[in-house]
């Protein structure tokens, strides 16, 4: 269901689409061959149906400017909570939340590379797009993501004063 939410922008989208991993992996259960994880055959069929999900929305990334900027530790969604060095933390739902509220193209970027652990190569394979578009689509990705959690964490201090 984590992996559902993070790639759709409402939990009624994350439900219809954890409704069809789970149907699909009851049709495909005869294909698994004991060889890997479980947890990661489960995994992939989910990340398949998300992209599959993205695809049937038929909209197109836009080319978004390449500027570099400072990377956000991928590890960041994996936890609960980071804490920073003057011990402000984010949770996972506010990640979440600014997850849900990145346009389709740039969120299904950032969710392939920075937590499924695709490379750009195989994104833009996988999108049919450019390897320089999905590294746009990352970055602009990465810039919002920081900029609207450095919002929120500013108006949580100030909120406390």
């Amino acid at each position: 269901m984590g992996i559902c939410l993070r790639y759709t922008q409402n939990r009624q989208d994350a439900e219809d689409l954890f409704q069809d991993v789970f149907v699909t992996i009851f049709t495909k259960l005869d294909k698994y061959n004991f060889l890997g994880s479980f947890e990661g055959w489960i995994r992939r069929i989910a990340v398949h149906a998300a992209i599959d999900l993205f695809r049937r929305k038929d909209r197109f990334l836009t080319v978004a400017s390449s500027d570099i900027i400072e990377d956000i530790d991928s590890q960041l969604l994996e936890n609960v909570y980071v804490a920073e060095e003057n011990e402000t933390s984010i949770r996972y739902e506010q990640i979440l939340g600014v997850l849900n509220e990145l346009p389709d193209g740039y969120r299904t970027v950032f969710n392939l590379f920075a937590i499924e652990g695709y490379k750009h190569k195989e994104i833009a394979k996988i999108l049919g797009c450019s390897e320089e578009n999905s590294r746009s689509q990352y970055f602009k990705a990465k810039r919002i993501i920081k900029q609207k959690l450095t919002t929120q964490e500013n108006i949580k201090i100030a909120n406390e004063k």
